[in-house]
């Protein structure tokens, strides 16, 4: 059960009438089709009720660059406020404002127009006092740090609320790949910022949402969908349907959370509070000072994990885990799977990780969770441990449950491509075409990040559309930072990928199996295997199979 458990933070100041309530919205991601915008409109009358000064949208308004879109926009907003005083927009506009137009900059004028909007692609809007800086997504470096400076002498003291899509580098939840390493060195310099940004596609429930270091950063969700980062596992999107109101009082500013299909208020005895003038030296939502007044989560004294194989011959091992308690929601629970070699040892050799409650409102209670193993990570009469641990969002871990299971005769399908030694017969090449081989030292590639693909042979992938195929893959990965790679098969004709990102787990797991099962969607799609974004690292192929499996 999810209960309060951190000091409430100033809650008698919160209580009175603030300065200034501004609604606060990112990646509404509205497409030609009315009904796209349900969520916004939904959101505007939240606001509306909430008697807003000001609706911010952090950018990704729309899809694409769809002028229908935007029309859906100005129609729940005009329809919203036509009998009641109409709050100020400001819209930041990003990537996907701009995708099928060549130019973003023209784009995002087109944009403006659209939406019938005030604020420039470069704006600052000053309300009762407090200034709110807006930056395109491509925004020049120097004239972001221009404007920044600028805005800074002129409001001493007080906050600046940078409205950027892109969160700063190491930051928010899902920064490590998705943020930017520019704004984190120039917002390094700027300790009154506020940056409000979206991007990452969370939840608002996520306390790793908030964060200070020499500055301020919140991350505003998503309304409309979110998957988040998992190491081993390709996350499924969620629904997404929170919002923020953002309260400026005198000394500080009070972030409350809410789901729109409850209006209700998430953890409404914890608002995130931010006092300002900010002293970087005693940040509140240091991800440290949070990790050491977490609380552990804990399973239950008798908690036991639970093995079901599926079909005869076994198709996929399913480990169901009991819900372990933590007072904000477990983060998400690890499951490891070990091998016995011939001396009887016990050798990691997979991980996959799902998300635990922490998302799910509290009156949804879960019992459990299940993760499945397809029989492609298993080989016959082989003993196998399987160990599950639960996290809280700052990476403190619970105690490790623990089962034993002799793999039985297993499902297998029809193998269309196996490579025994892909470091020497297949090409690992940089980019998304043609590109050049990574370099090899000491046995392992060095990839530098962005992107490297290793080839497959495209008569592996010979099939119908609707075929469904099993992709196997041993490797070994020594990556030093938290901005590990991510992996997809890709078709590279149109960009087309098999599977949602999969994130490479940080340090040096040993060797690892990765097992992708997909429905091909196009008869001539080839796919390679894809590793992108992250920092300079190492990997090692060890083996590579293809199969067709059964209806």
């Amino acid at each position: 059960m999810k209960t309060a458990f951190l000091p409430m933070l100033a809650i008698s100041a919160t209580l009175a009438n603030p300065i200034l309530k501004v609604g606060l919205i990112t990646d509404t991601h509205v497409t030609p089709k009315e009904s796209s915008a349900k969520l916004v409109r939904m959101a505007y009358e939240f606001f509306r009720d909430q008697n807003v000064d000001a609706i911010a949208n952090i950018g990704d308004i729309a899809d694409r660059y769809f002028p229908e879109a935007y029309a859906h926009i100005r129609k729940a907003y005009d329809e919203t406020f036509q009998n009641s005083e109409k709050p100020r927009e400001m819209f930041v506009y990003a990537n996907h404002d701009r995708i099928d137009r060549d130019n973003w900059e023209e784009a995002f004028q087109d944009v403006k127009r659209l939406l019938g909007n005030t604020n420039d692609i470069y704006d600052t809007i000053v309300l009762k006092g407090f200034p709110f800086v807006i930056m395109p997504q491509f925004a020049d470096s120097v004239k972001y740090e221009e404007i920044l400076k600028k805005t800074s002498e002129q409001f001493p003291g007080k906050p600046i609320f940078l409205l950027d899509h892109v969160p700063a580098f190491d930051t928010v939840y899902n920064s490590q790949v998705w943020g930017s390493r520019r704004s984190r060195t120039i917002l390094e310099n700027f300790p009154q910022i506020i940056q409000l940004s979206g991007h990452v596609h969370g939840s608002l429930r996520n306390e790793l949402n908030i964060w200070q270091g020499g500055f301020t950063v919140v991350n505003c969700g998503g309304l409309a969908y979110w998957g988040g980062m998992l190491f081993g596992t390709a996350p499924k999107n969620k629904y997404s349907d929170e919002v923020i109101v953002m309260e400026v009082h005198a000394n500080q500013v009070v972030f409350r959370r809410f789901s729109l299909s409850t209006r209700e208020e998430i953890n409404p005895d914890q608002p995130w509070t931010v006092t300002y003038p900010y002293d970087p030296s005693n940040p509140t939502y240091s991800p440290a000072i949070r990790k050491e007044k977490s609380q552990t989560p804990a399973f239950a004294q008798n908690a036991k994990l639970t093995l079901t194989p599926q079909g005869i011959p076994c198709s996929e091992l399913r480990i169901q885990a009991p819900t372990a308690t933590h007072p904000l929601g477990v983060f998400k629970y690890v499951f490891k799977v070990a091998k016995r070699d011939q001396q009887g040892n016990w050798i990691d050799f997979a991980l996959k990780e799902e998300f635990g409650d922490f998302h799910i409102p509290p009156s949804q209670p879960r019992e459990s969770t299940t993760m499945a193993f397809s029989s492609g990570h298993f080989a016959p009469e082989t003993e196998y441990r399987f160990s599950v641990t639960a996290q809280d969002f700052y990476g403190n871990e619970s105690s490790t449950l623990y089962e034993t299971w002799k793999a039985p005769e297993l499902a297998s399908g029809k193998m269309t491509f196996e490579n025994k030694n892909p470091m020497q017969e297949l090409k690992f090449l940089s980019g998304l075409a043609d590109g050049n081989p990574l370099p090899i030292e000491d046995g392992f590639y060095f990839h530098k990040g962005g992107n490297a693909r290793l080839e497959i042979p495209d008569e592996a992938w010979d099939a119908p559309a609707g075929t469904k195929f099993r992709f196997t893959i041993d490797l070994q990965f020594k990556q030093n930072t938290n901005a590990t790679w991510t992996m997809v098969l890709r078709n590279p004709t149109p960009l087309t990928n098999a599977n949602a990102r999969i994130h490479t787990p940080p340090g040096d797991l040993g060797i690892q199996r990765h097992v992708i099962e997909f429905t091909k969607r196009d008869k001539d799609f080839k796919y390679y295997f894809l590793l992108r974004e992250g920092d300079p690292g190492y990997v090692k192929f060890n083996y590579v199979k293809v199969e067709i499996l059964p209806e």
